[in-house]
Parts: structure tokens; sequence; C-alpha cells
């Protein structure tokens, strides 16, 4: 068990999107929101879930323009089966899900509201 640089460090080696040739452009945009790397043009500076469970990318170049990636349970299992197939340790796993959190704002309501 590393700290969290070394660990984010890990985990950015193995989920770079040029390890993944079949990634789609979207979740190669919000590794690197995560990653803050420039994967792709535009960038991804912070991600939205909808109270209706869509999920929208806001992007460096326009902060007052959003698109649409998809929906926000579709990307949670995609997200969690990318983790897995990459070979993340639990620790790395752990360090990854705090720094997308850190860029994802979810407006969903809660069903113990």
């Amino acid at each position: 068990m590393g700290d969290t640089r070394e660990l984010a460090s890990a985990a950015e080696k193995k989920l770079d999107p040029a390890n993944f040739p079949e990634m789609t452009g979207e979740m190669a945009a919000i590794l690197g929101c995560v990653f803050k790397k420039e994967y792709t043009e535009p960038q991804v500076v912070r991600l939205y879930i909808t109270p209706d469970g869509l999920m929208i990318a806001q992007w460096l170049e326009c902060f007052q323009c959003g698109s649409l990636i998809g929906r926000a349970e579709d990307f949670e299992k995609d997200w969690a089966e990318l983790l897995d197939v990459a070979g993340l340790t639990r620790e790395e796993k752990a360090e990854v899900n705090r720094m997308l959190a850190a860029v994802l704002v979810d407006l969903r309501i809660s069903a113990e509201a």
C-alpha cells in the first residue's frame, strides 16, 4: 500500500487509454478529467449527473457548454468494469474513485431524502 500519489500514478498507467484500443472517446475524456490529462480534444474539466440520471461533461474551452455522455447508471457499470479489466488493486480503485468523486457533481435525489 502506497501513498495517494503512488496509487494514482500506478492506476493512471494501468488506465491509460492507449492500453485500450476499443475505449470510447467519452471514457478517455472522463479519464483525462480524473487524471487531469489531455487524452482528448476538447478536454473535460467537470462531470455532472443530472437529477434524472444523465451524465453531462463540461469542456475546458466552453464552461457554458455541456455534452451528454449517457446514462449515469451505464457509466457506473462501465467504470467498475474498466477498473477490473485494468487490473487495479483495491487501494488503486479506492484512490481513482476518490479522484472521480472530486470532479463529479451528482445531482440525483437519493431515495433516503
